[in-house]
This record gives C-alpha cells, sequence and structure tokens, in this order.
C-alpha cells in the first residue's frame, strides 16, 4: 500500500528545498540532490546601547534541527553556520534574539545549531554534506552568559525511528516488535545512555561560559498525539506501534526534564504548550509537519518533514522567550 502523501515529486514543489535538505532531515519522505554552500560561523554584536543597558546577554544558541531548521520561507541562512546545518531565518534562536534586542538586553548573539547534530557535534566538528559546521562549543565564550539547548533527538535516533514506524506500518509489521526483545527495550536503554551525554554537555558549558550563566534545556514539540492514539491512516501507524513510539517521545522529553534538574539547568517546556498542534491536526493549525515540502502554518512557507514549521517555531519563541524574562 502506498499514499500519496508520501510521493516523490512533492519534493519538486520548491527546487532550493529539493536541492538543499540534507539527507538526514529530507530522508523521511524522498530522496534529494544537495546542494550546499559555506559560510564561517561569525558573532553579530549588537551595538552599545544593548551592551549598556541593565541587563545584557551575550546569547549562545546550541542544538539539532528542532533548533535550527524550523520552517522556511526564505531560504537557509548562513551567517552562523554552513548551509548544511540549514538554519532557518525564523528559527527560535533568531526570533529570541531580536525579541531580547528589541527590549534591550541583547549584547551578542550567535547561532551553532546545525540539522543532525548530536552531542558530539557540541565537542567536533560537524561534516555536513556539503560544509562543516565547528564544534558548537566554540562559539562559547567567558562573556556568555544566556544558552539554550536543544539536543537529544539525534543522539536517541529519533527521526529514522519514526520513518521505520511508518515504512513498518505500510508493510503490516510492527516497529515496536523490532526494539523490544524479551521486555527490554532498545530505545529506552539509548535514552539512559543520551542522559549521560547531556548532562555532561551542561557541566562542560559551565566551564566554557561566564560564571552566571543561563542554561535553558529546550524539549521537543509535541510532534505526534499526547494520547498515543496516532491519526491512521494519515500517518500510517497501527495503534501498538503508535502508542509506543509517543511513550519512547514522551520520555525523550522527560529524560531532558531530569537531566536540567540534576545539573541545576532550566527546562523550557515547548511541548506542553504546544499540544493540540501535532502532525495528526489541521494543517493550519498544526506546528510539524508530517511529510514536509509546502507548510500551512503560515500559508506559502515550507518545512522538513517530521519537524516543526514556522508556526511552530513561533511557538517555541513564545516559551523560551517568557522563560528568559522570569529571571
Amino acid at each position: 500500500m502506498s499514499l500519496p502523501l508520501f510521493r516523490r515529486e512533492r519534493c519538486a514543489s520548491r527546487s532550493w528545498l529539493r536541492n538543499a535538505l540534507p539527507h538526514s532531515i529530507f530522508r523521511a519522505t524522498c530522496s534529494c540532490v544537495l546542494l550546499l554552500s559555506v559560510s564561517a560561523a561569525l558573532e553579530v554584536h549588537i551595538g552599545p546601547a544593548a551592551a549598556s543597558a541593565g541587563t545584557s546577554y551575550n546569547y549562545v544558541a546550541l542544538g539539532d534541527s528542532y533548533t535550527a531548521a524550523t520552517g522556511f520561507d526564505s531560504p537557509p541562512d548562513t551567517r552562523f553556520a554552513p548551509f548544511g546545518c540549514f538554519q532557518s531565518t525564523t528559527n527560535y534562536p533568531r526570533q529570541v534574539a531580536g525579541i531580547l534586542e528589541g527590549e534591550n538586553e541583547l549584547g551578542s548573539f550567535v547561532d551553532a545549531s546545525c540539522g543532525g547534530a548530536t552531542t558530539a557535534d557540541f565537542i567536533e566538528a560537524q561534516h555536513t554534506p556539503f560544509g562543516v559546521n565547528p564544534p558548537q562549543f566554540n562559539r562559547i565564550t567567558t562573556r556568555t552568559n544566556l544558552v539554550t539547548f536543544g539536543i537529544g533527538g539525534n543522539d536517541v535516533g529519533l527521526i529514522p525511528l519514526a520513518q521505520e514506524c511508518v515504512e513498518d506500518g505500510l508493510a503490516n509489521k510492527s516497529c515496536r516488535d523490532a526494539h523490544v526483545t524479551n521486555g527490554v527495550d532498545d530505545v529506552a536503554t539509548s535514552l539512559h545512555l543520551t542522559q549521560l551525554k547531556i548532562e555532561e554537555m551542561i557541566r562542560q558549558v559551565r566551564t566554557r561560559a561566564a560564571k552566571d550563566v543561563r542554561i535553558l534545556v529546550v524539549n521537543y514539540l509535541e510532534a505526534v498525539p499526547d494520547n498515543g492514539k496516532g491519526c491512521y491512516p494519515i500517518v500510517p501507524v497501527g495503534p501498538v506501534d503508535a502508542a509506543w513510539f509517543t511513550q519512547k517521545y514522551q520520555q525523550l522529553n522527560a529524560m531532558l526534564a531530569m537531566a536540567a534538574r540534576n545539573q541545576d539547568a532550566e527546562l523550557v517546556d515547548t511541548y506542553t504548550a504546544s499540544i493540540g498542534h501535532n502532525v495528526c491536526t489541521a494543517p493550519s493549525t498544526r506546528y510539524v509537519e508530517l511529510v514536509g515540502g509546502p507548510s500551512s502554518n503560515p500559508p506559502f512557507s515550507l518545512a522538513a518533514p517530521l519537524h516543526p514549521n514556522i508556526g511552530g517555531a513561533q511557538a517555541q519563541t513564545r516559551v523560551v522567550a517568557a522563560a528568559i524574562a522570569r529571571k
């Protein structure tokens, strides 16, 4: 069985998206040629007015594609990272930086996030198909006093797991059965190992940044229905697998909350604020797209498959900005 929404020709709606999306992001729906360019990362300094304000944040954003590649209404921005990182001009770090600048609370800003990143890419260079993103921690200095931190999904293998469940659903197989043997869930094991990595990354941020650095761990938007029921056949995953995948997704966010708590970082809960805006909801209100390509939130924009659209990035921005304002 095949569904029209998985047809390869959906990729052709915008040639720059088709040609640019890295395989790690676009593999869920189609195989596309990547034409990428590289731009050196730089730090944007905002002017003396901001620096002299009562509160001045030197802000560095770290993370994966749920930070970087969150909806597009223009080609990806290469001011901070290679084109292969696929940073959106409307991602939440840029929107948050704009809010802080408008309130004269921004001293400097750099977005180090990159599509496909894992915790290893915080301390090692990340090789995208055409372009190398330096270690994300390289952007942190002793002046950095605000860090947003969105990572973990790729360490666990979340996107490949979602694709596996869709493919198994189409083939009348169970992705859960492939990952749970004699009661042992290999995804749960991966979550535990990832938590240890994330806690170490939080500790390393503190050794590099200002003594008073605020570290905000940003969790993942609701991508699949919170109730675990799915929406077959829109998403061709059976009820058992849908419930299991939802459980793993929620455990990912629970793990991030525990890691933040253990290391005295601040958790920013975008998940709760986004419940009811998952891939199964109406195109104009969903925050995460299923197949990628054209998005209706807002109209005439684009999004990567199984990733936030611009509406999702705006939702992330609201929650992150509110968290920053609380202290």
